[in-house]
């Protein structure tokens, strides 16, 4: 089992674009916003915080309002969520079993009214017992 680890053991960098109605990726052709994540996938050792936070650059208009938590092991939820401010959220990671973890990211375009939803992937990796 990974030992508890207080503080934040991983940020996650979310960026956000609206390009407008069928400018999106070829084939999401009626997505009108565009994420990204600083990577295609996350990898954890230990348990902790993961803090998940817009790129400076990303527009004021976009808040995060939710998010969703799965995983592999349904029996073993390992994830929840600490808070959600405007520009960020937090998830308590415990890292106690080995399996893939998917979060999506509920954002708000308060200019347009509009929620999307951003999701990248977290695969636990618990350190061997000492």
């Amino acid at each position: 089992m990974a030992d508890p680890v207080g503080g934040i053991i991983l940020t996650i960098f979310l960026s956000v674009t609206h390009v407008g109605e069928n400018q999106g990726f070829p084939h999401t052709p009626d997505a009108a916003y565009v994420c990204g994540f600083d990577r295609a996938s996350y990898e954890i050792d230990q348990a902790g915080t993961i803090d998940v936070v817009f790129v400076p650059s990303t527009a004021a208009r976009f808040k995060m309002r939710s998010v969703r938590i799965s995983n592999d092991n349904r029996a073993a939820p390992e994830y929840a969520t600490l808070g959600i401010q405007n520009r960020s959220l937090q998830l308590d990671a415990q890292n106690r079993t080995a399996q893939a973890i998917y979060f999506g990211v509920t954002v708000e375009d308060e200019k347009t009214g509009q929620s999307f939803e951003c999701d990248p992937q977290v695969i636990n990796i618990p350190r061997p017992p000492a």
